[in-house]
């Protein structure tokens, strides 16, 4: 469903970006699109513990990128700019989806009702296309969120780059992984700044929101330090132990990948 509403060239729609700042939170001249009370609600028993009764409309499952698109828009409305912008923000540390699927999959959303499109006309200026949560896509979310958590699928480039250290010279691997943790580092940094930045809002109106969203960049960083602190401890270990003589690959494969292909721990000669 869409609704047209007009607005005045002098007038800004503002959305707040995830970890939002509590100046734009309290900004006066944000434009409230889409009162959702039902939402609201929903959200509210969330924070208390509870889940709605009603799932009767919800039944159809959500995708992951329907999951983390739906869970933004139940902060509040967005554009589809803005909603790509604060999932690079905020999302793609720890969710990476490609940009071009999101317009694709907010209409997909949208024909099934997850999602309600506005159409701001503003005047001299290209009408905006603001999306927002609806009450289905809202019960969807929350029974996609009260699922059990499934255990997280890795893809981990350094430690591909670590399990075939043997191909490479000892300085190219040192070389790499220097990189990579001064990278992580720095990634380290940046967090610790946005959440520095965006504490302050835990006082804001949008508080349990903040507050959870917190809770995760927590856990991101804590992620990154891992990261630095394994990598350094890699580091070491290649300084201690002295570089084993390259062999030629041989017909038999070594004990740790056959019981990595059987499922079974190695044991010592057995």
């Amino acid at each position: 469903m869409s609704v047209v509403t007009t607005a005045s060239s002098s007038t800004r729609v503002s959305m707040e970006p995830a970890y939002c700042d509590s100046t734009l939170c309290q900004d006066p001249e944000v434009i409230s699109l889409s009162p959702q009370p039902e939402r609201t609600k929903e959200m509210e028993m969330i924070t208390n513990g509870t889940e709605p009764q009603d799932h009767s409309q919800s039944t159809a499952s959500l995708s992951d990128l329907e999951q983390a698109l739906l869970g933004l828009l139940s902060i509040r409305p967005m554009t589809g700019y803005e909603i790509g912008t604060h999932y690079a923000r905020a999302l793609s540390p720890w969710w990476e989806t490609p940009r071009t699927q999101v317009y694709p999959k907010l209409r997909e959303l949208e024909r099934r009702g997850f999602v309600q499109k506005e159409t701001v006309v503003q005047e001299g200026r290209p009408n905006k296309q603001v999306y927002s949560i609806a009450p289905v896509g809202s019960r969807a979310l929350m029974t996609r969120l009260g699922e059990p958590i499934p255990g997280t699928e890795m893809r981990h480039h350094m430690m591909m780059r670590l399990f075939l250290g043997n191909l490479l010279t000892p300085q190219t691997m040192r070389q790499l992984l220097h990189d990579y943790r001064d990278r992580m580092t720095e990634r380290a940094r940046q967090l610790r700044e946005a959440r520095e930045k965006f504490t302050p809002s835990l006082d804001g109106p949008h508080r349990t929101s903040v507050f959870f969203e917190l809770l995760s960049l927590d856990h991101l960083i804590a992620l990154t330090e891992l990261e630095i602190s394994g990598t350094t401890r890699v580091l070491e270990a290649l300084a201690q132990t002295p570089r084993r003589t390259r062999q030629k690959p041989t017909g038999s494969e070594s004990p740790l990948l056959d019981a990595l292909r059987d499922g079974v721990t190695p044991t010592n000669g057995r």
